[in-house]
């Protein structure tokens, strides 16, 4: 802990309000077989997700409407262009969408 230069960004607090069933949009970057642990387990408890490799992300908010969150695994800024990353910002800003990114040696 004393050797942490950004202490802040150590903890987080967050709420959601779900209805029905939510779709989850996973941008994998990670070859088989470890890039389909997570996809394969969150399936396995029944969430409902798109896999896509991140040259098939979505450009415009309109396509994004249909996820309740986006999953970013081991994606790097390179796949994601400034407009797509503006369409991100207004999906979490906007239309309440949850983002969460996942490092990895891409990312």
């Amino acid at each position: 802990p004393d050797a942490d230069a950004m202490g802040v960004n150590n903890k987080a607090e967050a709420f959601t309000l779900v209805q029905g069933r939510g779709r989850v949009l996973f941008v994998n970057n990670v070859e088989p077989p470890g890039g389909d642990i997570l996809p394969q387990t969150l399936a396995a408890h029944g969430v409902e997700l798109d896999v896509i490799h991140p040259t098939e992300m979505p450009g415009t908010l309109t396509r994004m409407q249909r996820y309740d969150a986006v999953i970013l695994q081991n994606v790097s800024a390179e796949y994601v262009s400034p407009p797509q990353q503006r369409m991100l910002a207004q999906y979490v800003n906007n239309l309440g969408g949850g983002l969460v990114m996942i490092g990895g040696p891409e990312s």
